[in-house]
Order: structure tokens, then sequence, then C-alpha cells
């Protein structure tokens, strides 16, 4: 009988440490995942509130920003009857600037098609020995509500896009 009540207390215990492991699993993994999502969670609140704040781009910004950036007429924020904001209108630009082999993600160039729009500019300087990197902010429905802010390298190509 000795034998047999060891086996038992060690299957006890081998069970009790299973449930516990799975446990502990099972409420970490959950954990882990709101931390890693919960930057994207708040921008998404953060864009919906501030909303309402914001205005509406003008028919003239849409037909410039449409033929500058080359949208097709059919997209959702070239038409001149909808209600478009300009995280709308960032989400279009931003994969048009990025796009490597345009040659259209460079200083010059984002200057020619938002230069208008452009709030302010600045450079700056990480290290001592790293050439100066610019950051220029721009506002296209002009009420500083939903700005796109584009960072250039020390070669004026775009370094980050942040909406």
């Amino acid at each position: 009988m000795e034998l047999k009540d060891k086996l038992v207390k060690l299957v006890t215990r081998l069970v009790i440490i299973i449930f516990c492991l799975l446990f502990v699993v099972l409420c970490i993994a959950p954990l882990v995942y709101a931390i890693g999502s919960s930057e994207e969670v708040s921008r998404n609140m953060t864009d919906r509130s501030m909303r309402k704040y914001a205005d509406p781009i003008t028919p003239e910004v849409k037909a410039d920003l449409c033929a500058k950036f080359e949208i097709p007429s059919n997209n959702k924020v070239c038409n001149p009857k909808r209600k478009i904001l300009a995280p709308d209108f960032y989400d279009v630009i931003e994969p048009y600037l990025l796009n490597q082999d345009s040659g259209k993600n460079d200083f010059d160039y984002v200057e020619g098609v938002l230069g208008e729009y452009c709030v302010e500019c600045w450079n700056m300087r990480s290290h001592v020995d790293e050439p100066d990197h610019y950051t220029c902010r721009y506002d296209i429905a002009g009420d500083e509500v939903f700005i796109l802010i584009i960072q250039f390298d020390g070669d004026g190509h775009i370094d980050e896009i942040i909406k």
C-alpha cells in the first residue's frame, strides 16, 4: 500500500501543478495582450473624441490634395459631398509618401505638395556626430486638431510619419 499511496500523492501533486500553470497562463496571456494593444486603443479613443472638434476638409483643399496625391475621384476622400476630416486623408497620403520607389519621399517633394499646409518646421540633432533631422507639422484642415507630423532624416528623406 505504501507504493500506491506515494503514487497517488505524486499524481495529485502533478495535477495541482498543471492546474496552477494553466491558471497562470490563462490569467497572464490576456493581460499581456491588453498591455500591448493599449496604445492603439488609446489612439482610437482619442481620434473618436477629437473628431467632434475637427473642421471638415473644404472642397478646395480636397480637390487640391486629390490632384497632388493622384487620388482617384471615386475615393471617398475626394467626394465633394462627403464630410471628410484630416485623419481620413492622412490614411491615404501616408502610404503614397512612404513608397520608396516613387521618389516622392523627400523633403522637397513633401514641401511641394503640402507646403501651403505647413504650420512649422524645425531641425533637431539627437547626437553631435549625426546630421540634422527636420520635423514639420502640417494641418490640412487649418483647425489645429489633427496634425500630420513628418520627420525627415539628415538626407532629407522621410524618416517617420506621425498622424
